[in-house]
């Protein structure tokens, strides 16, 4: 049976959220909280993330999300080193930049493929 493209984004979604479970399952642990704070571009968006929360797979595992909005990538990347985020969708360009400055960084899921430009989770390595 053929796939849809509202299946593909829903099975991304749900695989997405698993994947920023299972690190966040960890860094919970190490904090000892219930939260995680996560950065996210006004300007662009993560379908895989976004279908993730609004299906509650945060909630179900008593995860809440503190969504934070950035102007750009690079402003995202600078509070996950400042340690203000625990992760956040970020442009791969800006993880890859800043991780050549010495940032230690880590990307944890792929959000969006080969588009212009790709993106991904990363978070504190």
């Amino acid at each position: 049976m053929p796939s849809t493209k509202k299946g593909n984004v829903v099975a991304a979604g749900f695989a997405l959220a698993f994947i920023l479970l299972a690190w966040s399952s960890y860094a919970l642990a190490e904090q000892k909280r219930n939260r995680i704070r996560m950065g996210m571009g006004k300007v662009w968006t993560a379908p895989a993330v976004i279908v993730g929360d609004a299906r509650g797979i945060f909630q179900k595992h008593g995860v809440q999300v503190e969504w934070k909005f950035f102007s750009n990538s690079n402003q995202e990347v600078e509070g996950i080193i400042a340690k203000a985020l625990d992760a956040g969708v970020v442009t791969t360009p800006s993880l890859v930049i800043a991780r050549h400055r010495g940032a230690k960084l880590k990307a944890v899921a792929l959000t969006a493929g080969l588009g212009n430009p790709p993106q991904c989770v990363c978070s504190p390595s």
